[in-house]
């Protein structure tokens, strides 16, 4: 990378860390400030939060990898993703703002309750936890390092990251 480059990375992180300063302090009020900020954003703003999330680091070599292997038909899973969260955006997301909820937790006690719910609750805190979190936190990682392999970033400070990727 070209000190250009380096530039810009350093002010786009200069610039992220600064408005994550900013804003913590009026996300630390309450749960509700955290989550929705305080209820000010837009449903539709809070829906394209929630579908972006969903798109990490390893969403262009997913799709490339699906691409490689099935040909052009295999657009239509990374486009049905797309719909998808088209959907979520403008139905879902307004419902739940409707709903005056902050937590999926929320909903379920809402919509199940008793012994039930929380049986449900607690499998769904275990499932997103442990498995699921564990092998999207691996996938994203892997990504992120072949995205630095890549970029040749550990090459440009000096650093020779051997065989091992």
């Amino acid at each position: 990378m070209t000190p250009i480059d380096w530039l810009i990375v350093v002010v786009y992180f200069i610039l992220t860390i600064g408005l994550g300063i900013f804003l913590s302090r009026k996300a630390s009020k309450s749960m509700e400030d955290f989550f929705v900020s305080g209820r000010s954003l837009p449903w539709w703003l809070a829906g394209t939060s929630m579908a972006a999330t969903t798109f990490p680091i390893d969403t262009p070599l997913y799709i490339c990898g699906v691409v490689s292997s099935r040909g052009i038909a295999g657009n239509w899973e990374w486009w049905s993703f797309g719909i998808s969260h088209v959907i979520l955006i403008y139905i879902f997301s307004r419902l739940w703002r409707r709903s005056e909820i902050v937590t999926d937790a929320e909903l379920t006690e809402m919509r199940y309750s008793g012994k039930t719910a929380a049986i449900l609750r607690g499998t769904k805190a275990f499932l997103f936890a442990l498995p699921i979190n564990c092998i999207g936190i691996g996938y994203a990682m892997l990504a992120m390092v072949k995205v630095v392999d890549a970029l040749e970033l550990w090459q440009s400070l000096g650093i020779d990251p051997g065989e091992n990727i």
